[in-house]
Protein backbone atom coordinates (compact mmCIF):
# COMPACT_ATOMS: atom_id res chain seq x y z
CA UNK A 1 0.00 0.00 0.00
CA UNK A 2 1.00 3.56 -0.50
CA UNK A 3 1.19 6.24 2.11
CA UNK A 4 -1.86 7.62 0.53
CA UNK A 5 -3.65 4.38 1.30
CA UNK A 6 -2.58 4.52 4.85
CA UNK A 7 -3.74 7.82 5.18
CA UNK A 8 -7.05 7.07 4.08
CA UNK A 9 -7.47 4.36 6.56
CA UNK A 10 -6.53 6.97 8.96
CA UNK A 11 -9.14 9.36 7.53
CA UNK A 12 -12.10 6.71 7.53
CA UNK A 13 -10.71 5.99 11.13
CA UNK A 14 -11.85 9.89 12.22
CA UNK A 15 -8.56 11.18 11.92
CA UNK A 16 -4.75 10.85 13.54
CA UNK A 17 -6.39 12.19 16.57
CA UNK A 18 -8.84 9.13 16.71
CA UNK A 19 -7.37 6.22 15.28
CA UNK A 20 -7.09 3.53 16.65
CA UNK A 21 -4.91 0.41 14.95
CA UNK A 22 -4.75 -3.18 15.36
CA UNK A 23 -2.10 -4.74 13.62
CA UNK A 24 -2.19 -8.66 12.67
CA UNK A 25 0.88 -9.72 10.93
CA UNK A 26 0.64 -13.55 10.63
CA UNK A 27 0.52 -13.85 7.08
CA UNK A 28 4.77 -13.27 7.74
CA UNK A 29 6.78 -16.21 7.96
CA UNK A 30 7.95 -16.86 12.32
CA UNK A 31 11.16 -14.90 11.09
CA UNK A 32 9.54 -11.74 9.65
CA UNK A 33 6.53 -11.17 11.82
CA UNK A 34 7.93 -8.74 13.89
CA UNK A 35 9.71 -6.74 11.81
CA UNK A 36 6.03 -6.54 9.20
CA UNK A 37 5.01 -4.96 13.04
CA UNK A 38 7.22 -2.11 13.34
CA UNK A 39 7.17 -1.44 9.51
CA UNK A 40 3.29 -0.63 9.45
CA UNK A 41 3.28 0.84 12.99
CA UNK A 42 6.41 3.31 11.35
CA UNK A 43 3.96 4.27 8.61
CA UNK A 44 0.92 4.70 10.97
CA UNK A 45 3.30 7.16 13.31
CA UNK A 46 4.18 9.27 10.36
CA UNK A 47 1.05 9.96 9.38
CA UNK A 48 0.25 10.93 13.21
CA UNK A 49 -0.98 8.05 14.77
CA UNK A 50 -0.39 6.92 18.48
CA UNK A 51 -2.57 4.37 19.45
CA UNK A 52 -1.12 1.40 17.36
CA UNK A 53 -1.18 -2.36 18.91
CA UNK A 54 0.10 -5.36 17.65
CA UNK A 55 -1.33 -8.59 18.43
CA UNK A 56 1.46 -11.65 18.81
CA UNK A 57 -0.19 -14.03 16.31
CA UNK A 58 2.43 -15.48 14.04
CA UNK A 59 3.80 -19.25 13.36
CA UNK A 60 4.18 -20.95 16.46
CA UNK A 61 2.25 -18.38 18.71
CA UNK A 62 -1.44 -19.19 17.32
CA UNK A 63 -2.86 -19.63 20.69
CA UNK A 64 -2.87 -15.70 20.78
CA UNK A 65 -5.73 -15.94 18.63
CA UNK A 66 -7.62 -17.72 21.73
CA UNK A 67 -5.98 -15.68 24.45
CA UNK A 68 -9.52 -13.43 26.14
CA UNK A 69 -7.08 -10.67 26.95
CA UNK A 70 -6.39 -10.35 23.27
CA UNK A 71 -9.60 -10.85 22.25
CA UNK A 72 -11.19 -8.04 24.49
CA UNK A 73 -8.85 -5.46 22.85
CA UNK A 74 -10.80 -5.59 19.88
CA UNK A 75 -12.98 -3.50 21.68
CA UNK A 76 -10.48 -0.60 22.14
CA UNK A 77 -9.83 -0.36 18.62
CA UNK A 78 -11.34 1.29 15.21
CA UNK A 79 -9.18 -0.28 12.87
CA UNK A 80 -8.09 -3.92 11.88
CA UNK A 81 -4.89 -4.26 9.32
CA UNK A 82 -3.67 -6.80 8.14
CA UNK A 83 -0.34 -7.54 6.85
CA UNK A 84 1.34 -9.24 3.89
CA UNK A 85 2.89 -12.48 3.38
CA UNK A 86 1.10 -16.11 2.80
CA UNK A 87 -2.89 -15.45 2.46
CA UNK A 88 -3.14 -19.18 3.66
CA UNK A 89 -0.48 -18.72 6.60
CA UNK A 90 -2.78 -15.90 8.09
CA UNK A 91 -6.11 -17.87 7.35
CA UNK A 92 -4.51 -20.49 9.17
CA UNK A 93 -3.92 -18.31 12.34
CA UNK A 94 -7.48 -17.14 12.33
CA UNK A 95 -9.36 -20.23 11.62
CA UNK A 96 -8.86 -24.04 12.19
CA UNK A 97 -10.64 -27.32 11.36
CA UNK A 98 -12.67 -26.44 14.00
CA UNK A 99 -14.22 -23.35 12.74
CA UNK A 100 -13.28 -18.89 13.73
CA UNK A 101 -10.85 -18.40 16.55
CA UNK A 102 -12.46 -16.27 19.00
CA UNK A 103 -10.24 -13.35 18.01
CA UNK A 104 -11.46 -13.93 14.24
CA UNK A 105 -15.42 -14.02 15.62
CA UNK A 106 -14.82 -10.68 17.86
CA UNK A 107 -13.30 -9.00 14.71
CA UNK A 108 -16.05 -9.85 12.40
CA UNK A 109 -18.90 -8.85 15.45
CA UNK A 110 -17.49 -5.60 15.34
CA UNK A 111 -17.46 -5.11 11.51
CA UNK A 112 -20.88 -6.37 10.99
CA UNK A 113 -21.52 -3.50 14.05
CA UNK A 114 -20.17 -1.20 11.90
CA UNK A 115 -17.35 -0.55 14.29
CA UNK A 116 -14.26 -1.66 12.85
CA UNK A 117 -12.43 -0.62 9.75
CA UNK A 118 -10.83 -3.00 8.08
CA UNK A 119 -8.15 -2.76 5.76
CA UNK A 120 -5.09 -4.70 4.77
CA UNK A 121 -2.00 -4.84 2.45
CA UNK A 122 -0.76 -7.26 -0.41
CA UNK A 123 -1.91 -10.84 1.25
CA UNK A 124 -3.67 -9.22 3.99
CA UNK A 125 -6.01 -7.80 1.29
CA UNK A 126 -6.22 -10.63 -0.93
CA UNK A 127 -7.44 -12.68 2.64
CA UNK A 128 -10.41 -10.47 3.01
CA UNK A 129 -12.66 -12.60 0.32
CA UNK A 130 -15.84 -13.63 1.75
CA UNK A 131 -15.51 -16.68 -0.98
CA UNK A 132 -12.71 -18.78 -2.42
CA UNK A 133 -9.52 -16.87 -1.65
CA UNK A 134 -6.91 -16.85 -4.40
CA UNK A 135 -3.18 -17.93 -2.99
CA UNK A 136 -0.74 -18.37 -5.96
CA UNK A 137 -0.05 -18.82 -9.61
CA UNK A 138 0.47 -17.53 -13.28
CA UNK A 139 -1.65 -16.49 -15.35
CA UNK A 140 -0.83 -18.75 -18.20
CA UNK A 141 -0.73 -21.62 -16.07
CA UNK A 142 -3.73 -20.81 -14.23
CA UNK A 143 -5.31 -20.96 -18.04
CA UNK A 144 -4.06 -24.09 -19.13
CA UNK A 145 -3.11 -26.48 -16.07
CA UNK A 146 -5.63 -28.13 -13.69
CA UNK A 147 -5.94 -25.73 -10.34
CA UNK A 148 -4.25 -27.30 -7.00
CA UNK A 149 -6.64 -25.44 -4.42
CA UNK A 150 -5.72 -25.84 -0.83
CA UNK A 151 -5.42 -24.54 2.36
CA UNK A 152 -1.56 -25.32 2.76
CA UNK A 153 0.88 -22.78 1.52
CA UNK A 154 1.63 -23.05 -2.05
CA UNK A 155 3.91 -20.82 -3.97
CA UNK A 156 3.80 -23.24 -7.61
CA UNK A 157 2.82 -21.26 -10.94
CA UNK A 158 -0.51 -23.77 -11.27
CA UNK A 159 -3.21 -21.43 -10.09
CA UNK A 160 -3.91 -22.11 -5.92
CA UNK A 161 -7.04 -20.76 -3.88
CA UNK A 162 -7.85 -21.46 -0.91
CA UNK A 163 -11.40 -23.46 -1.15
CA UNK A 164 -12.85 -23.00 2.10
CA UNK A 165 -13.08 -19.13 1.57
CA UNK A 166 -11.04 -16.15 3.10
CA UNK A 167 -11.51 -14.18 6.41
CA UNK A 168 -15.01 -13.27 5.44
CA UNK A 169 -14.98 -9.26 5.13
CA UNK A 170 -14.87 -8.17 1.20
CA UNK A 171 -18.10 -9.59 -0.77
CA UNK A 172 -16.31 -10.69 -4.37
CA UNK A 173 -13.19 -11.91 -5.61
CA UNK A 174 -10.06 -9.93 -5.40
CA UNK A 175 -6.25 -10.37 -6.09
CA UNK A 176 -2.89 -8.20 -5.64
CA UNK A 177 -0.19 -7.10 -6.87
CA UNK A 178 -1.78 -6.98 -10.04
CA UNK A 179 -0.84 -4.93 -13.20
CA UNK A 180 2.61 -5.37 -12.13
CA UNK A 181 2.63 -9.32 -12.17
CA UNK A 182 0.14 -9.85 -15.23
CA UNK A 183 -2.39 -11.81 -13.33
CA UNK A 184 -5.04 -11.05 -15.49
CA UNK A 185 -5.55 -14.20 -16.71
CA UNK A 186 -5.06 -15.96 -13.31
CA UNK A 187 -7.86 -14.09 -11.80
CA UNK A 188 -10.39 -14.34 -14.65
CA UNK A 189 -9.74 -18.22 -14.16
CA UNK A 190 -10.22 -18.18 -10.46
CA UNK A 191 -13.42 -16.52 -10.83
CA UNK A 192 -14.98 -18.48 -13.57
CA UNK A 193 -13.74 -21.65 -11.80
CA UNK A 194 -15.31 -20.74 -8.00
CA UNK A 195 -18.47 -19.41 -9.12
CA UNK A 196 -17.76 -15.80 -8.29
CA UNK A 197 -19.63 -13.20 -11.30
CA UNK A 198 -17.22 -9.88 -10.50
CA UNK A 199 -13.57 -9.81 -9.58
CA UNK A 200 -11.31 -7.05 -8.38
CA UNK A 201 -7.65 -7.10 -9.63
CA UNK A 202 -5.67 -4.41 -7.53
CA UNK A 203 -2.29 -2.72 -8.55
CA UNK A 204 0.97 -2.39 -5.88
CA UNK A 205 0.35 1.10 -4.21
CA UNK A 206 -3.14 1.36 -4.85
CA UNK A 207 -5.96 1.42 -2.32
CA UNK A 208 -9.12 -0.35 -3.18
CA UNK A 209 -12.00 1.36 -0.39
CA UNK A 210 -15.04 -0.63 -0.12
CA UNK A 211 -18.04 1.88 1.71
CA UNK A 212 -21.39 0.93 2.67
CA UNK A 213 -20.26 -3.19 2.43
CA UNK A 214 -22.95 -4.31 4.82
CA UNK A 215 -25.73 -2.87 2.53
CA UNK A 216 -26.12 -4.44 -1.08
CA UNK A 217 -27.47 -1.25 -3.67
CA UNK A 218 -25.18 1.18 -1.76
CA UNK A 219 -21.75 -0.53 -1.52
CA UNK A 220 -19.44 1.82 -3.52
CA UNK A 221 -15.68 1.07 -4.40
CA UNK A 222 -13.25 3.96 -4.74
CA UNK A 223 -9.42 3.80 -6.10
CA UNK A 224 -6.60 5.86 -4.90
CA UNK A 225 -2.78 5.59 -4.94
CA UNK A 226 -0.54 5.39 -7.57
CA UNK A 227 -2.09 2.37 -9.73
CA UNK A 228 -5.57 0.83 -10.71
CA UNK A 229 -7.94 -1.43 -10.33
CA UNK A 230 -8.79 -4.16 -13.11
CA UNK A 231 -12.42 -5.12 -12.68
CA UNK A 232 -13.93 -7.99 -14.57
CA UNK A 233 -17.35 -8.82 -14.66
CA UNK A 234 -18.48 -12.22 -15.64
CA UNK A 235 -22.16 -12.11 -15.27
CA UNK A 236 -22.89 -12.55 -18.71
CA UNK A 237 -19.79 -14.70 -19.87
CA UNK A 238 -20.05 -18.05 -21.28
CA UNK A 239 -17.67 -20.52 -19.85
CA UNK A 240 -16.49 -23.64 -20.96
CA UNK A 241 -13.38 -26.22 -20.62
CA UNK A 242 -13.91 -27.75 -23.75
CA UNK A 243 -10.81 -28.60 -25.28
CA UNK A 244 -9.13 -26.19 -23.10
CA UNK A 245 -10.48 -23.22 -20.99
CA UNK A 246 -12.94 -20.90 -23.07
CA UNK A 247 -14.11 -17.83 -21.92
CA UNK A 248 -16.45 -15.32 -23.54
CA UNK A 249 -17.92 -11.99 -22.71
CA UNK A 250 -16.17 -10.83 -19.69
CA UNK A 251 -16.82 -7.27 -19.02
CA UNK A 252 -13.26 -5.10 -18.29
CA UNK A 253 -13.23 -2.28 -16.79
CA UNK A 254 -9.68 -0.80 -15.00
CA UNK A 255 -10.20 2.53 -12.85
CA UNK A 256 -7.68 5.19 -11.47
CA UNK A 257 -6.94 7.50 -8.79
CA UNK A 258 -10.55 9.64 -8.35
CA UNK A 259 -13.10 6.68 -10.18
CA UNK A 260 -15.33 4.84 -8.50
CA UNK A 261 -16.92 1.24 -8.76
CA UNK A 262 -20.72 0.76 -8.14
CA UNK A 263 -20.68 -3.29 -7.67
CA UNK A 264 -24.48 -3.77 -7.55
CA UNK A 265 -25.36 -2.14 -10.15
CA UNK A 266 -22.12 -3.08 -12.26
CA UNK A 267 -21.25 0.30 -13.49
CA UNK A 268 -18.17 2.43 -13.51
CA UNK A 269 -17.92 6.38 -12.47
CA UNK A 270 -14.77 7.99 -14.08
CA UNK A 271 -13.71 11.07 -13.14
CA UNK A 272 -13.08 12.75 -15.89
CA UNK A 273 -14.33 10.63 -18.92
CA UNK A 274 -12.82 11.72 -22.38
CA UNK A 275 -15.04 10.71 -25.53
CA UNK A 276 -12.32 12.23 -27.82
CA UNK A 277 -9.38 9.13 -27.66
CA UNK A 278 -7.40 10.35 -30.47
CA UNK A 279 -4.37 10.69 -27.70
CA UNK A 280 -0.64 9.57 -29.41
CA UNK A 281 -1.12 6.00 -30.84
CA UNK A 282 1.97 3.32 -29.12
CA UNK A 283 4.50 2.67 -31.78
CA UNK A 284 3.81 -0.69 -33.82
CA UNK A 285 6.77 -2.22 -32.42
CA UNK A 286 5.82 -1.66 -28.82
CA UNK A 287 2.01 -2.66 -29.65
CA UNK A 288 2.97 -5.69 -31.28
CA UNK A 289 5.52 -6.43 -28.34
CA UNK A 290 2.11 -6.02 -26.00
CA UNK A 291 0.52 -8.43 -28.03
CA UNK A 292 2.98 -10.89 -28.50
CA UNK A 293 2.75 -11.29 -24.32
CA UNK A 294 -0.49 -10.21 -23.19
CA UNK A 295 0.69 -11.23 -19.35
CA UNK A 296 3.44 -9.62 -19.64
CA UNK A 297 5.53 -9.31 -16.30
CA UNK A 298 8.47 -10.39 -14.51
CA UNK A 299 8.39 -13.68 -13.19
CA UNK A 300 10.00 -14.61 -9.52
CA UNK A 301 11.80 -17.65 -8.64
CA UNK A 302 12.32 -18.93 -5.23
CA UNK A 303 15.33 -18.33 -3.17
CA UNK A 304 16.63 -20.97 -0.86
CA UNK A 305 14.68 -20.66 2.28
CA UNK A 306 12.74 -23.32 4.45
CA UNK A 307 9.48 -21.36 3.87
CA UNK A 308 7.93 -21.34 0.45
CA UNK A 309 6.17 -18.34 0.80
CA UNK A 310 9.80 -16.73 0.27
CA UNK A 311 10.29 -15.73 -3.06
CA UNK A 312 12.76 -13.24 -4.91
CA UNK A 313 11.36 -10.95 -7.35
CA UNK A 314 14.22 -11.91 -10.47
CA UNK A 315 13.23 -10.27 -13.95
CA UNK A 316 12.84 -12.46 -16.70
CA UNK A 317 14.20 -9.79 -19.16
CA UNK A 318 12.80 -12.05 -22.24
CA UNK A 319 9.34 -10.99 -21.37
CA UNK A 320 7.44 -7.48 -22.21
CA UNK A 321 7.18 -4.93 -19.91
CA UNK A 322 4.40 -5.16 -17.30
CA UNK A 323 0.59 -3.74 -17.80
CA UNK A 324 0.93 -4.86 -21.28
CA UNK A 325 -2.74 -5.90 -20.64
CA UNK A 326 -4.10 -2.23 -19.71
CA UNK A 327 -1.79 -0.71 -22.34
CA UNK A 328 -3.03 -2.82 -24.99
CA UNK A 329 -6.56 -2.18 -24.26
CA UNK A 330 -4.97 1.57 -24.29
CA UNK A 331 -3.86 1.38 -27.47
CA UNK A 332 -6.54 0.00 -28.86
CA UNK A 333 -9.30 2.76 -27.34
CA UNK A 334 -6.68 5.63 -29.28
CA UNK A 335 -7.70 3.38 -32.72
CA UNK A 336 -10.34 3.25 -35.03
CA UNK A 337 -10.27 -0.63 -34.59
CA UNK A 338 -12.64 -2.28 -32.81
CA UNK A 339 -10.78 -5.05 -31.55
CA UNK A 340 -7.57 -6.59 -31.24
CA UNK A 341 -5.69 -9.83 -30.65
CA UNK A 342 -2.75 -11.25 -28.30
CA UNK A 343 -1.62 -14.50 -27.02
CA UNK A 344 0.08 -15.65 -24.32
CA UNK A 345 4.47 -15.14 -24.64
CA UNK A 346 4.54 -19.04 -23.53
CA UNK A 347 2.07 -19.71 -26.30
CA UNK A 348 5.10 -19.15 -28.81
CA UNK A 349 7.03 -22.37 -27.38
CA UNK A 350 7.03 -25.54 -29.08
CA UNK A 351 4.42 -27.75 -27.78
CA UNK A 352 2.66 -25.78 -25.23
CA UNK A 353 -1.04 -25.06 -24.98
CA UNK A 354 -1.57 -21.78 -27.39
CA UNK A 355 -3.88 -19.26 -25.09
CA UNK A 356 -5.65 -16.64 -27.76
CA UNK A 357 -7.01 -13.02 -26.15
CA UNK A 358 -9.21 -11.17 -28.30
CA UNK A 359 -9.90 -7.39 -26.87
CA UNK A 360 -13.54 -6.12 -28.18
CA UNK A 361 -14.10 -2.05 -27.33
CA UNK A 362 -17.92 -2.34 -27.03
CA UNK A 363 -20.56 0.56 -27.77
CA UNK A 364 -20.26 2.09 -24.56
CA UNK A 365 -16.20 2.61 -24.33
CA UNK A 366 -14.91 5.40 -22.61
CA UNK A 367 -11.69 6.40 -21.60
CA UNK A 368 -10.41 8.79 -18.73
CA UNK A 369 -9.10 12.35 -19.59
CA UNK A 370 -5.47 11.10 -18.88
CA UNK A 371 -6.16 8.16 -21.50
CA UNK A 372 -5.70 5.93 -17.95
CA UNK A 373 -9.05 4.77 -16.87
CA UNK A 374 -11.26 2.83 -19.56
CA UNK A 375 -14.51 1.15 -19.55
CA UNK A 376 -16.81 -0.56 -21.90
CA UNK A 377 -13.96 -3.37 -23.03
CA UNK A 378 -15.02 -7.25 -23.63
CA UNK A 379 -12.81 -9.77 -23.26
CA UNK A 380 -12.58 -13.49 -24.41
CA UNK A 381 -10.46 -16.14 -24.24
CA UNK A 382 -9.59 -19.37 -25.75
CA UNK A 383 -7.08 -22.06 -24.61
CA UNK A 384 -6.18 -24.42 -27.52
CA UNK A 385 -4.17 -27.32 -28.86
CA UNK A 386 -0.55 -26.69 -28.54
CA UNK A 387 1.82 -24.65 -31.03
CA UNK A 388 3.64 -27.42 -32.53
CA UNK A 389 -0.41 -28.55 -33.72
CA UNK A 390 -1.62 -25.71 -34.83
CA UNK A 391 1.25 -23.57 -36.43
CA UNK A 392 0.93 -20.48 -34.07
CA UNK A 393 4.02 -18.61 -33.91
Amino acid sequence: MSRSAFARVVELAGGAENARVGLITAAADGGRHRAHALGYTAMFKTLGVQDVFWFPLHDGAHEAAFDPALVAKVKDLNVIFFGGGSQNRLIGALRTSEGETPLLREIKRLYDEKLLIIAGDSAGAAAQARGPAITSGDSYEALTRPSQPTTEIYNGWDLSYNPEGGLGFFPFAVDTHFAERGREGRLVRFAAETGQPLAFGVDEGTALVLTNPHEPGKRTASIEGKGGVTIFDLNRAKVSDAGGFQVEGVGVSFLTSGDTYLPDLRRSVIREPNTDSSKRPTSQAKLRSFQEDIFGAPRVSEVASADPAVVAAQRDSSRSEARAFNKLALSLGSSAADGIDAVAWESARPGQPVVKVELRKGADWLVGHQGASFDGLTLNIHTRGTSESTGSA
